[in-house]
């Protein structure tokens, strides 16, 4: 058992909390660290006590204890501001996680819960505040996001690797939704949430940024031109985008939206090279094979005599339905789909 005092001047009625760090120290291995608060009842430069892990005092045991060294980050007041400093800083150096730390858990797992702590009101308010200020300091690190990302995504992928997992959620996801109050809820929660200028620009970047990557890949771009050539054939489908795209266009701001995304991206001089450069690819069929300019509008005509529809001229003609379209535009007989 660690000698706790170096002397027996300790006052029994008084107690000192402070948060403390330990390091192994020793020439031919790497540091290690161990955090933990601690409450004794003698002078704090006179407390001996080298923490209560396990795994620490087997190391202390088989390296010599002259090899670590103590050192006092912070002394309290009380013993619940001792703990949500030993909280904070767990959490901020995922203790657990980090093969450098002789802690296993991070403080406040089932292994440390007090209950008579967490029974006082002015100890859970101060927990949840440090937890809270630690938890948005922490999601500022790049590192610390990339990392817990990666961590969420795999388990999340190998849970719903799960069938009976799959169905459950998906099940309890079709409850919610049937429920007018979630809905209203969550509604409201978007609109709050859109109505930050930040939150906007960060979603539109990652949107733009995931959806750049998924079209780099050969086999979703092949996926995703057959869907919308599937779709588009569909009079219904193409029925209603085309009546969403008239009642958008109906509306002054979104009008207004659309004006000046494209004077902005006229002002971009790449943007003006790139589009100069596909209009000429487009109009010597470089990137579209099937485009021809050289059509003659009477083969058309008498084409349309006969009876042919649009899909079936173009594909005679070997070129787009759209240079179809275009080139009937100037008769006043609409067009045979």
């Amino acid at each position: 058992m660690q000698q706790r005092c170096l002397s027996n001047l300790g006052n029994e009625s008084m107690e000192f909390h402070y948060v403390y760090k330990i390091t192994r120290v020793h020439p031919d291995m790497p540091e290690m660290y161990y955090i933990g608060k601690r409450t004794c009842r003698c002078p704090i430069e006179e407390d001996l006590y080298m923490g209560s892990s396990k795994v620490l005092n087997a190391d202390m045991e088989k390296v010599g204890s002259e090899h670590f060294k103590k050192e006092v980050l912070e002394i309290f007041e009380s013993e619940e501001a001792a703990y949500a400093k030993e909280i904070e800083l767990h959490a901020l150096y995922d203790v657990k996680s980090d093969d450098t730390y002789y802690n296993l858990v991070n403080q406040l797992s089932e292994k440390f819960n007090n209950s008579e702590l967490w029974k006082n009101p002015k100890f859970r308010e101060t927990i949840s505040s440090t937890m809270s200020n630690t938890a948005v300091a922490l999601w500022k690190n790049k590192k610390y996001r990339e990392k817990k990302s990666e961590e969420f995504s795999k388990t999340t992928k190998k849970l719903w690797e799960d069938p009976i997992f799959r169905e459950r959620k998906l099940e309890e996801n079709k409850l919610r939704w049937e429920n007018p109050g979630y809905r209203q809820m969550m509604t409201d929660n978007a609109k709050k949430m859109w109505e930050d200028p930040e939150f906007r620009k960060s979603v539109s970047k990652y949107s733009s940024e995931a959806a750049k990557l998924r079209w780099s890949d050969p086999e979703y771009r092949e996926k995703m031109i057959d869907v919308i050539k599937r779709n588009w054939k569909d009079p219904e489908f193409k029925q209603r985008k085309l009546e969403a795209c008239k009642l958008r266009w109906k509306d002054p701001k979104y009008k207004q939206k659309m004006s000046e995304k494209a004077i902005k991206q006229w002002e971009d001089p790449e943007f003006r090279q790139m589009r100069s450069r596909k209009a000429a690819e487009h109009a010597a069929g470089k990137n579209n094979p099937s485009y021809r300019s050289d059509i003659v509008d009477e083969d058309i005509q008498a084409m349309r005599a006969k009876g042919k529809t649009i899909v079936q001229i173009a594909k005679e003609l070997k070129c787009t339905e759209s240079t179809i379209h275009r080139r009937i535009q100037k008769y006043s007989q609409p067009p045979s789909l």
